[in-house]
């Protein structure tokens, strides 16, 4: 994941980690609501790209087009299963002890 010759976008990371958890989330056969929390806006701003019907960005030229190619294959096989996929930015730091707050409201979704 880092910026070696895979990539030199200082978004790779962000992209990276999304991607290794909808793989697993997809290896788990676990079809429950996913919420993505990130604190990167460009994160977000790359991904929203990809976001509805009729938009056809291109990969040509990001340095992140492989990690970027597999999160949209992976979010497309989760739309298509009506699996509902929330990508969040968070500017906050979210102590351990919310952490089963979070997982009770996700459970809700």
């Amino acid at each position: 994941m880092g910026r070696g010759e895979e990539g030199n976008s200082s978004n790779r990371a962000e992209l990276g980690a999304t991607c290794l958890e909808l793989e697993d989330v997809k290896r788990k056969q676990d079809n429950k609501p996913m919420i993505v929390l990130s604190d990167s806006s460009c994160f977000l701003t790359s991904s929203q790209k990809w976001v509805g019907e009729g938009k056809s960005p291109s990969m040509h030229g990001n340095p992140d087009a492989d990690i970027m190619r597999d999160m949209v294959q992976l979010l497309s096989e989760r739309i298509e299963q009506g699996l509902l996929t929330i990508f969040m930015i968070a500017f906050i730091t979210i102590k351990s002890s919310l952490v089963p707050l979070i997982e009770g409201l996700c459970a809700q979704i």
